[in-house]
C-alpha cells in the first residue's frame, strides 16, 4: 500500500532518467524546500514590485511553484494567461452608465495576476536551484511521475503489468497531476 507521493517517488526513482532526473536526486522536506526558496528570495537582486516581506514572498513562491507542478502548467503559459486576462479586464468596454474605474474586485484580480507574473522569475530560480542541488520537492516528484505516465507508454505498460488493481481513498482530494499518474 502506497500514498500517491510514495508511488510517484518509486516511479521517478525507477524511470527518472527518461525525463531526465538524475539518479539519487534527494527529496526535500517541507523545511528544506522553505529554506531553499527563502535563500532564493533573500538573495534576489532584481526589482520586485511588492510590499510583502521576504517570508511572505517565500510562501507565495512555494505555493505558486507547487500549484504549477500540481496542474502541470509551464510558467510561460501562466505568464501568457495572466497577461491576456489583465489586458481583457483593463480594456473591456464599459457599459452605459458604468464608472471609468474598474470595480475593486477586478482591481484585486488584476493585482493578483500581476504579482504572479512578478513572482515567476523567483519560481524559475527556485526550480534551477533545486536542479543545481540535485534535489526535488514533493510537487516535482508528482509532476515528474505524471509526465512519465503521460509521455512514456512503456512505463505505463510495466506498471499495469505489475498491478492488477488500484484502490483509492478520498478521490475528491486527488489533484490533476495525481489523476494523470493514475
Amino acid at each position: 500500500m502506497l500514498t500517491y507521493h510514495a508511488y510517484a517517488g518509486r516511479i521517478v526513482g525507477e524511470h527518472g532518467l527518461r525525463v531526465p532526473v538524475e539518479p539519487g536526486a534527494r527529496l526535500l522536506s517541507e523545511t528544506a524546500s522553505w529554506q531553499l526558496a527563502h535563500r532564493v528570495v533573500g538573495t534576489w537582486t532584481e526589482d520586485l514590485d511588492t510590499d510583502k516581506v521576504p517570508s511572505t514572498v517565500t510562501s507565495y513562491v512555494l505555493h505558486l511553484a507547487g500549484e504549477l507542478a500540481e496542474h502541470l502548467v509551464d510558467p510561460s503559459d501562466l505568464r501568457d494567461h495572466a497577461e491576456r486576462l489583465c489586458q481583457v479586464i483593463e480594456n473591456a468596454p464599459r457599459a452605459k452608465g458604468q464608472r471609468a474605474n474598474l470595480p475593486q474586485e477586478l482591481v484585486k484580480v488584476v493585482a493578483t495576476q500581476q504579482l504572479r507574473v512578478a513572482l515567476l522569475p523567483l519560481v524559475e530560480e527556485y526550480a534551477q536551484s533545486k536542479r543545481r542541488e540535485g534535489a526535488m520537492d514533493f510537487a516535482d516528484q508528482m509532476s515528474l511521475a505524471a509526465l512519465l505516465a503521460a509521455e512514456h507508454p512503456e512505463v505505463v505498460a510495466g506498471e499495469r503489468a505489475r498491478y492488477g488493481a488500484v484502490l483509492l481513498d478520498e478521490y475528491q482530494d486527488t489533484g490533476h497531476a495525481q489523476r494523470v499518474l493514475l
